[in-house]
C-alpha cells in the first residue's frame, strides 16, 4: 500500500481531490485525513489492482465517507488515549 501512496500520480489525485472538497466543502481537511480514509477504510477493504482503479477510488471519495472515518476512529482513540493526544489527531492543536 505504501508503493501506491507513494506514486506521484496518485498524489497529484489526492491534492486534486483535497482542493475539490476543501473548496466545495470542508476548508479544514487536510492530505493526511484523505491518505487516513484511503489507507484504513477504502483501501483496506480492497486494495486497487492498478492506477486507474486507485485514482478512481480517490476522486470517488466524499467528504461523508472521510468524515465517518476520522470520526470513528478518533473514537477509537478516546478510549485509550488521553485527551491532548486526540486533539492532536484531529487538527484541534498544533502541538
Amino acid at each position: 500500500m505504501e508503493r501506491i501512496l507513494q506514486n506521484p500520480y496518485i498524489q497529484l489525485a489526492i491534492h486534486l481531490q483535497l482542493c475539490k472538497l476543501q473548496r466545495e466543502q470542508l476548508p479544514s481537511l487536510t492530505y493526511q485525513h484523505i491518505e487516513d480514509t484511503l489507507r484504513g477504510y477504502v483501501w483496506k477493504r480492497k486494495q486497487p489492482q492498478d492506477l486507474q482503479e486507485a485514482v478512481n477510488d480517490i476522486l470517488q471519495l466524499k467528504v461523508g465517507e472521510i468524515v465517518a472515518f476520522l470520526t470513528k476512529q478518533v473514537i477509537i482513540m478516546g478510549k485509550s488515549a488521553d485527551l491532548d493526544e486526540v486533539y492532536r489527531k484531529i487538527g484541534g492543536m498544533s502541538k
